[in-house]
This record gives C-alpha cells, sequence and structure tokens, in this order.
C-alpha cells in the first residue's frame, strides 16, 4: 500500500470525512442531489468499527487513526473525537450528541467544583 492510500486511510477516521461530508450535504442542498448518503453509509461503518459504545450507551473510545498495513488503531477516549463532532453536528445530530455528551462527562466538563486543569493563559510574544 502507497504513503498517499495509508494517509488517506487516516484522515478516513479523523474529521477530514465529516468535513467531505458537509460538502456533499451543501451540494445536495444546492443542487437537488442525494449524494449525501455515501457520507451515511460511511458514518455507519465508522460506528461499526470506530466507535466503542458502553453498556451505559455512552462513547468508550474512537479510533482516530487506523493503519492498515499494521492492522493498527490508536484508539482515544471519547475527546479523541470532540473535533469530528463539531462537523458530524449538522449532519446527524444523535451521533454528534453522543460524542460531546460522553466527552463532557468523561473530563467531568458539567461539573463546577472539578477544577480546569492542563490550562495555561497565552503569553505574550513581546
Amino acid at each position: 500500500m502507497s504513503r498517499i492510500s495509508r494517509f488517506a486511510t487516516a484522515v478516513v477516521v479523523s474529521a477530514g470525512v465529516s468535513a467531505a461530508g458537509l460538502g456533499l450535504l451543501l451540494s445536495d442542498k444546492v443542487h437537488g442531489t442525494n449524494n449525501h448518503r455515501v457520507y451515511e453509509n460511511w458514518l455507519a461503518y465508522c460506528q461499526a468499527n470506530y466507535m466503542t459504545i458502553g453498556a451505559d450507551g455512552k462513547l468508550m473510545s474512537f479510533t482516530s487513526f487506523y493503519d492498515p498495513v499494521a492492522n493498527h488503531k490508536l484508539n482515544g477516549g471519547p475527546g479523541a473525537a470532540i473535533g469530528a463532532a463539531l462537523l458530524i453536528l449538522p449532519q446527524d445530530r444523535r451521533i454528534a450528541s453522543l460524542i460531546y455528551e460522553s466527552a463532557v462527562s468523561e473530563h467531568r466538563w458539567n461539573d463546577p467544583a472539578t477544577p480546569v486543569t492542563n490550562f495555561r493563559p497565552a503569553t505574550s510574544s513581546t
């Protein structure tokens, strides 16, 4: 497999395809076509192969990168998918909400008693 196709596989799992899906959705709205169904099929594949849902219905892991040559998935928690959730939202509110709510729960962003960690204010370069 070439480097280009390996890179393309990595992009498929990330937000790249969701951004392309937005383009298809816009094109369908403007031109009255039905090309967005390709993205809908990919999103179903993504759920089955790159997302792990726990017994409580929350997202447990999300694959950010998949290398088909090594057959290796780089999985992260729900926070790893938060960027993709913003692109998925206009296309599938249920999945985007699942990702967002799972990340909020995992990081306890909805708990005012939880301190903000790993926050470094921007410093001036002057």
